[in-house]
Formats: C-alpha cells, structure tokens, sequence
C-alpha cells in the first residue's frame, strides 16, 4: 500500500496568513492523513458529533489550540510541525481579528463624517464641500478636481441611493436627518423636532434614531462601495458592483474549467443584465494561434442565462449574463457559471474588475502531471504588470492536492488580482476575468 505523502512543511505553513488558506492546509492534512471522526473519537474519548466537527473544515469555524492539537496527535505529526501549526493559528486569529478592527474603525470614522454631514442644513448646505471627510470622499468618488457642484452631485445622489438600502420604515428618518427633500433653511435642530412632532416622542429619543441612521448607513457604505466608486475608467454611473466573487480554476491534461461564483448588488432600478467579460492573452510563443470562440464554453450553471457570446477584439471575449428576473437598486442576485477553455494551461489567473469588487476568493487546483515550477500572488497591478513573470512578489506553493488558495479585498477597478504562475514548458497565455 502507498504511504501517504507528508503533510505541508513547515516552510510553506510559514506563508499562510489567512483563515481560508489556513483552512485548505487543514483539510489538505486531514485527507492525506485518512483522519475521520471516528479516529478522533476513539482517540480523545470526545463524542463522535464533537469529532465531526473537528474534521468538517468547510462548515466549522477556525479550531482552537486545543482541538487543533488533537488533530495533531491524531494524524502523529512530528514535534516541529506542530510549533508551526500553533503559530500559523495565533497569526491567522491574529489577522482575522485585526481585519474585524479595520472594518470597524473604517464605519465609525465615516460615521462620524456623517454627522458632521447632517449639522446645519445637511447636503443643502452652500459650502458642502467642505463638510465632506476623507473617508465619504472615497465612498461617493469624489475626485481632487471635482468642482463643487459635482461634489454635491455625488454627494447627494450616493446619500439617496444609500438610504434606500435602509429598511423603508427608516427612510423618512434618513432624509430628514441629512436635509434630504426638506424645505430650504431648515436647520438640524428643527428637522429633529419635526421628527419629534410626527412622532410623538422628545429630542433625545429623536437623536438616538438619528444616530441609529447614521451607523446603520456607514455600515452599508462601507460593505458595499457607492455607485460613484471609481468612475473615471467608464465615464457614467457604475450599474452594479460584486460584492463577493469566488473562483475555482481547475487543470487537466488537456485544459481547464473555471468555475465562478458571483454576487452582484444593483446601483440602479430595472438592472435587466450585467455586461461580463475574459481577457485572454497572446500566447508566448508567436507560432501558437490566437484564442477563439470555438475554443472556449460558456455556461450558466445557476442564476440565470448567457446570452450574445462574442468577440470583441482578438483577446477579448465579451457576454451578457441575465437573472431571471430584473433587479432594483440594492438587490442582490448571484451567478454560478462555467468556462471551458480547450488546451490553454494559463500561467496566471486574475480579477480586473471594471466596476468595485468586495472580495476575491481563487482557488486554482494544478494538474498534478505537470506542476508549475513557482507560483506567486498577483496584488493589485496593472494588467499589463500582471503578465511579467519577472516583477518581484509573495511567492505560494501548492499544497499536497497540488492546490494554491489565496483572496483579496477591496479590489480596485483597473488593477488585477489573483495569481500566476511558471509552466514546466512556458508555453502559455493567461487569462482575466473582469
């Protein structure tokens, strides 16, 4: 019988630095060591529905100290592999809990922003401009050579478009409180009271809510970017953006399967269809031919349809993808599709998204016949950027099941994101998804 091949070494556990990654060594030991429920239990002596979740890495969340070294024990990894499997956990808590506190701090300094927006007479205010933070700046895109009547411009229509994605039952509260649709001149203090009045309840109650308002917008801003994010590149309102995007790229003896998950939220009423598109690149060697359709399958798998598959240069391969029903400005809607791509072994996979995108996750699953000699993590460059196998970046190898996980956040439209890699050949192109 074949021994099993050793768990991940101590070098590669060194780089690991998120809780997915951590969670795809974990699952790769836990296969590679044959280890189920049963064994933990027998064991431990824990109850076997205790053991069980040990072992389901998918659905479980991050392991304690202690469970993580039962599992240790149990697949009978050596004394130096365990030093470093607690360390990656401390770090990987480590970063988790210090993304947690960035996201916070990022909600409450634009909430803050906010209430300094609401004084006065709120986005009614003659000097706007110079009420607008930092923080709301980047929420509603503004510009350093925006005029001050684009300023409000945007100001005012992400602030509408923000409150809508409030539960209804607020958005009167919302509008009042930022000078929304009121009469001019009317003050903070007096649309408080007014507020008061139509509610029959006292001031102070009234700037609780009022307060409630503004962090339950912050929180929405900050989850999902407003439709002014970026607008330079495509010169009009962004329709949509993703606010989660998951990519599982996988190799075969003859070609790949990219299997993509996408979560959208509408900036606009009506949203009938998302204009998508993949960049595939010229092939290194010159005597290789250009990509074409015939070489390529696109197929909705969940959440709506593909329609008007086309060219629309020699690299570029542009399709619309349809829910089954229209979406109004912030409903969500995911797609589920699949992309064949026939004798192409891509040396990098990335994310340039045209409009914002939340998250990233990419996972890319080798051929084990032919393993790439070095595999890095591409972070933000430009797309030209990406294709230089040269430029110096975080180096990540591929674990026992010849698979490389990484994710990224916040992903800037323009700027790609994902991963490349050396063929044992150099023969191949690559490809974008936008």
């Amino acid at each position: 019988m074949t021994s099993p091949e050793p768990p991940a070494s101590p070098s590669k556990l060194a780089f690991v630095d998120t809780v997915p990654a951590f969670k795809d060594r974990l699952r790769a030991l836990i296969q590679q060591s044959g280890l189920t429920a049963g064994k933990i239990a027998a064991a431990s002596g824990m109850p076997r529905s205790t053991a069980y979740s040990l072992t389901d890495v998918n659905r479980s969340s991050l392991p304690t100290s202690d469970s993580l070294q039962t599992i240790l024990d149990v697949c009978a990894v050596d004394d130096e592999q365990v030093v470093e499997w607690q360390d990656a956990l401390t770090r990987v808590r480590a970063m988790a809990n210090l993304t947690a506190l960035t996201a916070d701090a990022k909600i409450n300094e634009l909430a803050a922003e906010l209430k300094a927006l609401r004084k006065g007479l709120g986005i009614q205010a003659p000097n706007l401009p110079d009420h607008v933070g930092a923080r709301l700046r980047q929420v509603c895109g503004v510009q350093d050579g925006d005029s001050s009547g684009t300023v409000r411009d945007k100001v005012s229509e992400t602030m509408r478009s923000l409150i809508t994605r409030l539960p209804k039952s607020q958005w009167e509260v919302a509008r009042l409180v930022f000078g929304i649709g009121t009469p001019p001149g009317q003050r903070y203090t007096d649309r408080l009271a007014m507020l008061g009045d139509s509610a029959d309840r006292n001031a102070r109650t009234m700037q609780r809510r009022a307060d409630d308002v503004v962090y339950l917008i912050a929180e929405i801003a900050y989850a999902a970017p407003a439709p002014f994010g970026q607008p330079a590149r495509t010169g009009r309102k962004t329709p949509w953006h993703t606010s989660a995007l998951a990519v599982r790229l996988t190799f075969g003896p003859t070609g790949a399967e990219v299997f993509e998950t996408r979560r959208i939220i509408s900036h606009v009423d009506g949203l009938e269809e998302i204009e998508h598109a993949i960049s595939l690149t010229r092939p290194l060697q010159p005597s290789r031919p250009l990509p074409t359709l015939e070489g390529l399958g696109i197929d909705v798998v969940a959440g709506g349809e593909v329609h008007s598959v086309r060219m629309v240069s020699s690299t570029r391969v542009a399709f619309r993808l349809r829910p089954p029903s229209s979406l109004d400005t912030g409903e969500q809607h995911e797609f589920f599709f699949r992309i064949r791509v026939d004798e192409f072994p891509s040396p990098f996979y990335c994310c340039t998204p045209e409009y914002p995108c939340e998250s990233f996750d990419l996972n890319v699953r080798f051929d084990r016949g032919r393993p790439p000699t070095k595999v890095w993590r591409i972070d933000g460059e430009f797309s030209m950027d990406a294709e230089d196998p040269l430029a110096p970046r975080k180096p990540l190898w591929p674990d026992n099941a010849a698979e490389v996980h990484t994710s990224f956040h916040d992903l800037e439209p323009a700027r790609s994101y994902g991963l490349g890699w050396q063929p044992a050949d150099g023969t191949a192109g690559g490809l974008h998804t936008h």
